[in-house]
């Protein structure tokens, strides 16, 4: 009998499984790395974000006012500002919590939105946010939820907009009254004396 017919020989399926574990450990690897650095780049814009969803609970609105861009703070002005975040205050509640729900960054730029918590019930809640001279500021922000829907049907025609309306009714265009009885009028374009320079 040729002796080398009873040695053991290597199967396909033994170094196919050997295939599987190395590819699953690469893939591990991989997907560890990946989540490891959008957990840093989420790490980057969360102070910011905190620090408006603080303010905002605590009624800071100046503080709040502080977390915006240039280009956003140049939109609104500050009162006008304070008293659409008043409104919106005023329909949520204290800031309780929040878990991400997308995430999304490129270089100088990130945008996030939480499934958040607050006192009277759940919002969706989202910041556009820019990175200058190692700065995140807040570009654009939206809120979203049961608690702004009950606070936003209009007192005049009585439709519901589903959304927070942040000027005027869109059916009757009868204007927003904020609670502390200011008129709210939509931002005008700056004529080009107002704009600044370079603009």
């Amino acid at each position: 009998m040729n002796q080398d017919s009873d040695s053991p020989k290597p199967r396909f399926g033994t170094w196919a499984c050997l295939g599987c574990a190395l590819l699953l450990v690469v893939v591990a690897v991989g997907v560890g790395g990946y989540f490891h650095v959008r957990q840093g780049q989420l790490d980057q814009v969360t102070p910011t974000v905190d620090e408006w969803l603080d303010s905002y609970s605590s009624e800071d609105f100046a503080a709040t006012y502080a977390t915006l861009t240039p280009e956003l703070q140049r939109k609104p002005s500050r009162q006008l500002f304070e008293e659409i975040v008043l409104m919106k205050r005023v329909a949520t509640g204290a800031y309780l919590s929040k878990k991400v729900n997308t995430f999304s960054y490129r270089e100088d730029w990130a945008q996030v939105r939480y499934d958040a918590t607050f006192e009277n019930g759940p919002v969706s809640i989202g910041f556009g946010l820019k990175r200058s001279e190692g700065v995140w500021r807040i570009s654009h922000w939206a809120m979203g939820g049961p608690p702004l829907r009950a606070f936003n049907v209009c007192k005049k025609c009585g439709l519901d907009t589903g959304l927070a309306m942040e000027w005027a009714c869109p059916k009757c265009k009868a204007p927003r009254v904020t609670p502390r009885g200011v008129t709210v009028v939509p931002p005008t374009e700056p004529t080009p004396s107002e704009r600044p320079a370079g603009e």
